[in-house]
């Protein structure tokens, strides 16, 4: 046996070096270099981005890659990137070239989605038919009254209805 066997007897410091001869670290050299070699033989460098080139990102917890555009080079391979109305800070590995045309930024009024939240809203002067008075009905070309536009309703001022089955019983 080419080997010392383990012992919890107490053994000489030198017993515990294992040499290195000049022939090993050779062939450790040559190795690791061979293993360079083939890692990188399908490696090629990234090519750097310019600003306002079309590229492609995954979104945080999302599994498609997603248009947006590269809007500043910073340094360090680190790129500032415009993507569904957000900008993110990416390293070069985490974003891919795209050939399709950059996409435009979003015009006021021209998409729902990328509105503030309060010119969303559907206005408050609603057409409500009045029953007991159908002739107080407001008309569609007149303006809103101030109390009105101020704010909408509260979800707690809303009607509610009880469901059909809390009928059978007593409720205070």
């Amino acid at each position: 046996m080419g080997r010392r066997t383990r012992t919890l007897l107490p053994t000489h410091k030198n017993l515990l070096k294992q040499p290195i001869s000049e022939s090993t670290r050779d062939k450790l050299v040559a190795r690791k270099s061979r293993q360079i070699h083939h890692y990188n033989k399908t490696h090629q460098p990234l090519q750097p981005l310019k600003k306002g080139q079309a590229i492609r990102m995954k979104l945080p917890n999302a599994t498609k890659w997603t248009l947006g555009t590269c809007t500043r080079v910073l340094d360090n391979r680190s790129y500032e990137v415009d993507v569904s109305g957000r900008k993110y800070r990416r390293n070069r590995r985490q974003l891919r070239a795209s050939q399709e045309r950059p996409p435009t930024p979003p015009v006021a009024g021209s998409d729902p989605e990328f509105e503030p939240e309060q010119s969303r809203r559907e206005p408050e002067n609603r057409l409500v038919e009045n029953e007991a008075n159908p002739e107080h009905t407001p008309s569609l070309d007149s303006a809103p009254s101030a109390e009105n536009s101020e704010k909408p309703p509260r979800r707690s001022e809303r009607v509610r209805c009880k469901p059909g089955w809390h009928k059978e019983y007593v409720m205070e």
